[in-house]
């Protein structure tokens, strides 16, 4: 198992770095923080980890960020409304739980949303409806319920996207007028 790369070429930058797909063993290190031009990081752990990192909302740059498959316990914090560049969020196949807070309304540059397969409660925030560049939501295999509403109900039609993605594996009502 590699637990340090050290690189000696004096040319390389590793504040340059842009792309990161790692897989740790225990923890994720926090000095991943400094690579402030991060703009993919992909992160898979053996161990799971009680919330996503502080230290992830710091990465104003990134357009992509996927920790699925981490069995991440805790919840989604209203800091993820930080990440604006987001073009993709995958946080799909965790445990996570709580809600869907409403700053992701705030990612309006999202494309790809995969929320799927965690333990996720409540309801479907208002400020969905602005996500208007999203071409890909997976918010299947999840406790969510209430209504639906009516403005992410008609996102997802004019765009066309399934709802079955959606409603798998839910608890909604009605769709909220």
């Amino acid at each position: 198992m590699i637990k340090e790369v050290n690189i000696n070429n004096s040319s390389y930058d590793i504040n340059e770095t842009e792309k990161l797909d790692v897989v740790f063993n225990s923890y994720i290190p926090e000095n991943i923080k400094l690579l402030k031009n991060l703009t993919f990081l992909k992160i898979r752990t053996n161990n799971g980890f009680d919330d996503i990192p502080a230290f992830i909302y710091e990465l104003k740059n990134l357009t992509s960020l996927d920790l699925a498959y981490n069995q991440i316990r805790g919840e989604i914090s209203h800091n993820i409304g930080k990440l604006k560049k987001l073009r993709t969020l995958n946080l799909s196949n965790n445990n996570l739980k709580g809600s869907i807070p409403e700053s992701i309304g705030n990612l309006v540059n999202l494309k790809n949303l995969d929320l799927s397969n965690n333990n996720l409660s409540g309801q479907i925030p208002e400020d969905f409806a602005k996500l208007e560049n999203i071409w890909h939501l997976n918010l299947s295999k999840n406790d969510l319920c209430g209504e639906i509403p009516l403005s992410l109900y008609s996102l997802l039609f004019r765009k066309k996207l399934p709802l079955n993605t959606i409603f798998n594996k839910n608890k909604f009502s009605i769709i909220m007028e």
